[in-house]
């Protein structure tokens, strides 16, 4: 028994494209014989002469009443084993088993993960093409085989613009050819552009490197002839920091002219009012602290256009907006993280106030008195806001007026509880001893409760920040691994609404997490 290839029946295949041809001939005292094609077994079957090599099922089976040869052909893609039953003039069976025949007509399949619609823009001259970019080849036999691709990439000139096609071309074990071709549209580099942008900013840093070395030689050469002179008793040089700063207030100055035309500014600004005299004392009024952001954009989207042009690189349109933005709101960050700080340094020290208050009624101080021994034996902010209405009392102010501007400042419920209170005595009279004393136990109480109520929640609000950070890690994280993961994303429409839609449920469930964590006092 033999095949067209000249292999005996027992032999096994390496995969073939061809069809298979398989001849058998039985020998001068068969009388009959039968034979059955098993075809892509999963596991063990057990057929009359035993438990086959390999896993199959019946994929034909046919019987001969003589002893005439047998042209078995195999065309379809599979493993096939044979199995033929002879029978003799004896009535006696013998049982023959083939090896595995293997047929693979199914080409490699190459897969272009990173480029729709099998077309790509390049601009010449930049960074090196990555032919193996998000390329996966896979065959249903030999598996990954992405060693054996092939390209012309040597062959394309990618100076040249216009649309150059990248051919991939691969071959599996048992000859199958699988192409596919690459689309590269070559556009005219922005090279040009950016070595302008380089030029720019170069001449920009220039002056100011000159400047700093100029200044840090007139520095040591100060440090050298200090100790021959005398210094003077009035000083008339500026420092580079007083330089700077003032070239600063001047651009300040002439933005904040130009932005108090806008009556949407003017509103914007009573915002950022609270800031300012309290956590802010660089600024004078709401609208230099926004002529400031602006300035950080500015200088944020500068800092942004440099990166981008030492890597030969020029920022899209879409990425303008990035770092405007990250810099307008970098001031806003940092005055909340301050104001908060600022606020629960009041509010942890407003007890002791009260406390030294208190005390100094029961030796018999007025209440102005009362407010100066808490200027002196408490530090800090709430010092501060009491070292301002010791000020206000002293210029005449009456202690009504003192303490609501102090309440309309800080804005804290037992501030107002205190100032009713004071203003009620002041016009009534009473027991201000008694009435201190019941303000001071309500205050314990309450920052006992707050303090146990914070512990209470505290392994509940650890979890609620690690899961709402944990998205934000895992897309970092990702993005570092691979940079082209989330292109998608943003690069198309279904991307964009599931985009859209994530950040939509990711936002709503730190909203409800925190209303539900939020426990009012």
């Amino acid at each position: 028994m033999h095949n067209s290839n000249g292999l005996s029946i027992d032999s096994s295949l390496t995969p073939t494209n061809q069809d298979i041809n398989i001849i058998f001939t039985p020998t001068s005292n068969v009388v009959s014989y039968k034979y059955r094609i098993f075809k892509n077994a999963n596991d063990n079957l057990t057929t009359a002469s035993g438990t086959l090599d390999n896993p199959t099922i019946i994929y034909s089976e046919y019987g001969i009443n003589n002893n005439l040869p047998s042209n078995i052909v195999l065309t379809e893609t599979g493993n096939y084993q044979l199995e033929i039953i002879t029978t003799d003039f004896n009535g006696n069976n013998q049982i023959i088993n083939s090896g595995i025949y293997v047929i693979d007509k199914e080409a490699p399949e190459i897969v272009l993960k990173n480029y729709n619609n099998h077309t790509v823009d390049y601009k010449k001259g930049e960074t090196e093409f990555d032919v193996l970019d998000g390329v996966t080849v896979f065959d249903n036999y030999d598996g990954d085989i992405l060693n054996k691709l092939v390209t012309n990439y040597d062959e394309l000139d990618l100076s040249k613009e216009g649309i150059h096609e990248l051919n991939y071309q691969v071959v599996d074990q048992a000859g199958n050819v699988s192409i596919k071709t690459l689309n590269i549209n070559v556009l005219k580099s922005d090279l040009s552009i950016i070595h302008l942008w380089q030029i720019l900013i170069l001449l920009c840093l220039l002056p100011i490197i000159i400047y700093i070395l100029i200044y840090n030689r007139s520095t040591r050469l100060e440090k050298r002839l200090t100790k021959y002179s005398v210094e003077p008793i009035k000083k008339n040089t500026v420092s580079l920091f007083d330089h700077v700063l003032t070239i600063y207030k001047k651009i300040i100055f002439n933005l904040k002219s130009i932005l108090l035309k806008s009556v949407f500014i003017s509103k914007h600004r009573k915002k950022f009012d609270k800031y300012v005299g309290i956590v802010d004392n660089f600024h004078k009024d709401g609208l230099e602290f926004i002529c400031s952001k602006i300035l950080a954009g500015a200088l944020v989207l500068i800092l942004a256009i440099f990166i981008k042009t030492l890597q030969f690189k020029v920022l899209a349109l879409e990425e303008v907006f990035i770092p405007i933005v990250l810099g307008y709101l970098s001031l806003n960050i940092y005055y909340i993280f301050r104001y908060k700080q600022y606020r629960s340094h009041l509010e942890n020290d407003l007890l002791q106030a009260i406390i030294v208050m208190n005390n100094s009624f029961k030796s018999g101080r007025s209440i102005t008195q009362a407010i100066e021994l808490v200027t002196k034996e408490l530090e800090g902010p709430i010092a501060d806001e009491f070292k301002l209405m010791h000020m206000q009392l002293q210029f005449g102010l009456s202690l009504d007026v003192a303490f609501s501007r102090f309440s309309e400042r800080i804005k804290i419920e037992e501030v107002n509880y205190l100032t009713a209170s004071l203003t009620i005595l002041n016009k009534t009279g009473g027991n201000i001893i008694k009435v201190f004393s019941s303000i001071e136990k309500t205050l314990f109480n309450k920052k006992k409760l707050k303090l146990e109520l914070k512990s209470l929640t505290g392994s509940s609000r650890i979890i609620m920040y690690l899961l709402s950070g944990l998205p934000i890690f895992l897309v970092v994280v990702i993005a570092m691994i691979n940079p082209n993961y989330f292109v998608s994303l943003y690069t198309t429409p279904i991307g964009l609404i599931i985009l859209l839609i994530s950040l939509i449920i990711y936002i709503s469930y730190i909203i409800v997490v925190r209303k539900i964590m939020k426990v009012g006092m």
